[in-house]
């Protein structure tokens, strides 16, 4: 569905700049993790009208990202199946949130809690 290719992290340094020419891998390209890669590639898929699967499942390791799970929560009218930590909280229904604001150093942060 998608061509993306996951490169560990030290192929994007210096030592590996000939390796990545030699393989004619583009300058642009960025590390990502793979539950990123496939967090972008669902959006993309989506957003194109292409994802043409009615059912996705993934293991534990793209159980634990955020961003993974947020982009198959997008995909309505898609069932997914994905294995999280068992510490991993769950609600039926998103539970109420306030934002609360600090300061440090003069920078404004806010948070959700």
């Amino acid at each position: 569905m998608d061509k993306r290719l996951f490169l560990p992290e030290q192929w994007l340094s210096a030592a590996y700049a000939e390796r990545r020419h030699t393989c004619k891998v583009p300058d642009e390209v960025a590390f990502h993790t793979k539950p990123q890669l496939a967090a972008e590639m669902v959006r993309a898929l989506r957003s194109a009208g292409r994802l043409p699967c009615t059912s996705l499942v993934a293991d534990g390791l793209y159980g634990k990202s955020p961003d993974f799970l947020d982009a198959v929560d997008a995909c309505v009218g898609v069932t997914s199946l994905v294995a999280v930590p068992a510490e991993t909280r769950c609600w039926l229904q998103r539970p109420l949130t306030t934002e609360k604001t600090s300061t440090d150093k003069g920078a404004v942060h806010a948070k959700r809690v």
